[in-house]
């Protein structure tokens, strides 16, 4: 500590109250800390582990205000605070409030008088807004926001943008897409194709799911969920009276929207086209409910 004590405080964890958003608490890397839940206050923390995770204790500068207790959890994720004398406050780390990207766009677009090309990313969130932004040579210029929707059939997205306006996604070689065109101050026109997907936090993300049902009793039905993810990986479960069983797993391959799997137990199985969309017919074997034949939907998130 008597390293950074001297140094700028820069905030390395942030938390903000799940009901009050003013209400805010940054510790500080030099020992600092600046207490929002209780007015204003600053002083010194000291941290020791706890069974929950770490317990910071909070010490004000001043006499006359008010110290408190944040036990933190082990993935710093959410913290429990404590005035002294008062009353527990949940609280969130700040990185993890507000809403969250669920699907992301990416493309790409000419800078006028320059020999490269700026990358577009958008990003759908999951209180129904979406951003578009160009970032190239280290900057990032925002271009557009509005909301989004995605459509009964699974596949379809209906934007309502301030700058381009109305846009529907469709169904490219490479899956969903969106051919977004807009004026840009910084730009010029710009008319690209962005590749819709899950938004990735750097692991295997998934990118499609799967989807159908099965009886398991006269009056009961299973739900068969799975997963394909963007490193060709794919994962198959089902679900009923509140537990849940691993039924396949492979890989698979995509062309112009043909999906070719390679399960481990079913086999290779094709995509065909219905009404509800892109679909396979699964057919396997499960050791505790026998044989499985029933129709898979795939889609993009909801």
């Amino acid at each position: 500590m008597a390293t950074y004590e001297a140094e700028l405080g820069i905030a390395y964890l942030d938390f903000v109250a799940e009901e009050e958003a003013t209400s805010t608490l940054a510790l500080y890397h030099n020992g600092r800390y600046l207490d929002m839940v209780n007015m204003m206050i600053e002083g010194t923390w000291s941290m020791a582990e706890s069974a929950e995770g770490y317990e910071f204790t909070l010490t004000p500068d001043s006499a006359s205000d008010t110290g408190a207790v944040i036990v933190v959890a082990a993935d710093q994720s959410t913290g429990i605070y404590t005035a002294d004398g008062g009353e527990a406050i949940n609280m969130v780390n700040a990185k993890n409030s507000g809403p969250k990207a669920t699907l992301e766009m990416k493309g790409t677009t000419p800078i006028p008088g320059q020999e490269v090309e700026a990358d577009v990313i958008g990003k759908l969130y999951d209180d129904g807004s979406v951003t578009v932004a160009a970032s190239a040579f280290g900057s990032e210029i925002p271009l557009d926001e509005g909301t989004w929707a995605m459509g009964e059939d699974g596949y379809t997205i209906t934007f309502q943008f301030k700058v381009a306006g109305e846009l529907v996604s469709s169904l490219g070689e490479a899956g969903a897409v969106l051919q977004y065109t807009a004026a840009s101050e910084l730009l010029g026109d710009v008319d690209t194709e962005l590749a819709i997907g899950f938004a990735s936090d750097g692991a295997a993300a998934p990118v499609y799911l799967l989807h159908g049902e099965i009886p398991v009793t006269e009056e009961a039905n299973g739900e068969i969920t799975g997963t394909l993810y963007d490193d060709g990986t794919m994962t198959l479960a089902i679900s009923a009276f509140g537990q849940s069983l691993d039924l396949d797993a492979g890989t698979y391959t995509k062309e112009n929207f043909v999906f070719t799997f390679q399960f481990e137990v079913a086999g290779e199985l094709v995509s065909t086209f219905k009404d509800a969309g892109a679909v396979v017919q699964y057919v396997g074997t499960s050791e505790v409910l026998g044989e499985i034949n029933t129709e898979l939907v795939i889609s993009l998130p909801e």
